[in-house]
């Protein structure tokens, strides 16, 4: 049975991966959403961020933009978007180690010796089917952790928040007619 990491004298650190990915994701019920990918090489030399905002979106739907942001953000900082940077990690996958608050994510993501996921794969199934994409090129190593604990997650979490809020001040919310304006 899955349970929260415990990192604590754990191999699992960040020191034994290609990347360092740090989400966050922010969503509330006027649907705005905004997240936040940091990620870090020291074995590239790679450091970036990657924010979006949108509608239509709860918190945890926000939090998994941020992975997929923070993978494609990987693929497009290597240069890897083209046969020869696929053919590449099809070799050799990346590692990625990846820290969220989002237990019920990082419990999907994370996989069973098996290859099947800790938790089921329900919600967000066009989110998955992107996902399982990434997979085939990165293997993630996921780690649960509370809400603003490690600084770079901090950093995302306030981005992402800061994407929504834009979001919504830009866009504006009419709250009679319950539609976009």
């Amino acid at each position: 049975m899955w349970q929260k990491p415990d990192l604590t004298g754990s191999s699992l650190t960040p020191d034994n991966f290609d990347f360092e990915l740090y989400t966050d994701g922010s969503g509330y019920t006027d649907r705005f959403g905004g997240c936040c990918a940091v990620v870090r090489s020291l074995k590239h030399k790679k450091f970036f961020s990657c924010a979006s905002a949108f509608y239509g979106a709860d918190t945890a739907r926000a939090e998994f933009e941020g992975l997929l942001g923070g993978l494609q953000g990987i693929m497009d900082a290597m240069d890897w978007n083209n046969s020869q940077g696929r053919a590449l990690l099809r070799a050799r996958r990346a590692t990625v180690f990846w820290v969220s608050d989002r237990e019920d994510l990082v419990g999907s993501v994370t996989l069973k010796a098996d290859g099947t996921p800790e938790f089921r794969r329900k919600n967000t199934p066009d989110l998955w089917v992107r996902y399982e994409w990434y997979e085939k090129l990165f293997d993630v190593s996921a780690c649960w952790r509370k809400r603003n604990t490690v600084a770079w997650q901090m950093m995302a979490d306030v981005v992402a928040s800061e994407c929504r809020t834009m979001m919504k001040n830009y866009i504006g919310y009419s709250i009679e007619e319950g539609k976009l304006i």
